[in-house]
Parts: structure tokens; C-alpha cells; sequence
């Protein structure tokens, strides 16, 4: 991929940690506060770790896209990753084989729940230092519009994977995005009551919420005790 400033600025998203809050006993505080998005990178995860170095980011969050090349083999790229003065921020869902996204559909949710869970046990656990799992929710259902009954279906599962990956350390934090289940302030506001606050938390994106007709400034002040991670865009 050609790599140019304008391109990483306009690809790239900050990701800062609200280190304040307390972490889960296994959890251990990273010792960065901000990083970049290897999303652009497609599955050349390689790329992306040699380009954080170039330009001095301490910290990298890739999507399961880009590292389904070493799914199997997480402790090779915390390596690879540690080579190059960087470590990973978090590792968000999304792309690779055999891997379910609908937070939705009652029949489908179960193998997501399951999914998402074994994700965070057999790769983003063994980096033992990860302290949260980003999170998008998947597409809104067919004709676009998303019910609060599909919201309930996505809160129910949420709690279910977060009661189960806080056991392993590691905090739950969903990202409300433009053109995903949850994107507007209504849906937003729902999933948060609907969701537990010792299970679930929330990934707060500055671009996302105002696309989705939020203050990113309200959202982030009315929830900073459930901020797990913050997108500066």
C-alpha cells in the first residue's frame, strides 16, 4: 500500500484509554495512552506495525481482518509487535473466516456470543495486557431501521460476553458506528441502559457520534465511568 501523511491522518483514528477508571485484577495498565487504527492495512498487519514505528506511535489496534494471519498465533505478533516498540491497544471484532457479527437476529446471536468470546480467550488474551475488547455490532437489519427490540437482543448478549471475558481481565466496550446496529443517540442511550455497568462499557468515536447526531462531548461526560476507549477523528 502507498503510505502518505495525508493517508494515515485520514485512516487513522487515536485511541486514548480512560486509564483512571479501575482495571480488573489480571488486567495491567498499558503504558501508552494513545495509538492508531490498521484497519487500511488490510491483512498486512506486518505493514502496519513497521509504519506505527516509522512515525513513533506507541500503541496499535488492528481488526480481526488484519490479523487473521496469526489468530492462531498471537504470542508471534505480541513479538512482532514488541520488536518494533509497539504494543496492541485492543484487537476490535470484524472480518476473518467462520466468525459471526449479527447482534440481531435472535437465531444468530448465539454463535456470536460464542464467537466473540473464544476471540478474546485464544487471541487477545495471551497479549496479558490488554485491558479491553473494542467492539462493532454488526449491520442493522434489512430496510435499515433498527428496533429497540433489536437493541434488547444486542444488550442481551453484550452482558452475556462481558460477564464472561471480565473473568479473563478484559472489559467489553461496544463502538455505536454509522451504519451498524447502533449509530443513533436514541439507539445509543438504550443499549447503554439496557447493558449492565459491571459487564459493559463503551467505545466513545468523536466522528461516528456526530455522524449519528450526538455531542461526542455530552456522550463522553454523561458516561467517562463506562469509557473504556475514545476515537479522535
Amino acid at each position: 500500500m502507498t503510505f502518505s501523511r495525508r493517508r494515515f491522518i485520514q485512516t487513522s483514528a487515536a485511541i486514548a484509554g480512560a486509564s483512571s477508571l479501575g482495571l480488573p485484577a489480571a488486567a495491567k495498565p498499558l503504558s501508552f495512552r494513545y495509538g492508531y487504527s490498521a484497519i487500511s492495512w488490510g491483512t498486512n498487519i506486518e505493514e502496519a506495525i513497521g509504519v506505527g514505528q516509522r512515525v513513533g506511535l506507541p500503541g496499535i489496534e488492528p481488526f480481526r481482518q488484519n490479523v487473521v494471519n496469526y489468530l492462531d498465533k498471537p504470542l508471534v505478533l505480541k513479538k512482532l509487535m514488541a520488536d518494533h516498540g509497539l504494543q496492541m491497544a485492543t484487537c476490535s471484532n470484524g472480518g476473518g473466516p467462520d466468525f459471526s457479527g449479527n447482534f440481531y437476529d435472535p437465531a444468530k446471536v448465539k454463535k456470536t456470543v460464542a464467537d466473540h468470546i473464544k476471540f478474546v480467550r485464544d487471541f487477545i488474551v495471551p497479549f496479558g495486557y490488554v485491558d479491553h475488547f473494542k467492539m462493532n455490532m454488526g449491520p442493522r437489519p434489512p430496510g435499515y431501521d433498527t428496533t429497540d427490540d433489536n437493541i434488547k437482543v444486542c444488550a442481551d448478549a453484550l452482558n452475556q460476553i462481558g460477564a464472561e471475558i471480565i473473568k479473563m481481565g478484559v472489559k467489553l466496550a461496544p463502538h455505536p458506528h454509522v451504519n451498524s446496529l447502533v449509530q443513533t443517540d436514541h439507539e445509543t442511550r438504550l443499549l447503554m441502559k439496557s447493558t449492565d455497568p459491571k459487564y459493559v462499557w463503551l467505545t466513545a468515536d468523536t466522528s461516528h457520534l456526530t455522524l449519528g447526531g450526538m455531542d461526542p462531548v455530552v456522550i463522553i461526560k454523561e458516561y467517562w465511568p463506562r469509557i473504556a476507549e475514545i476515537h479522535y477523528k
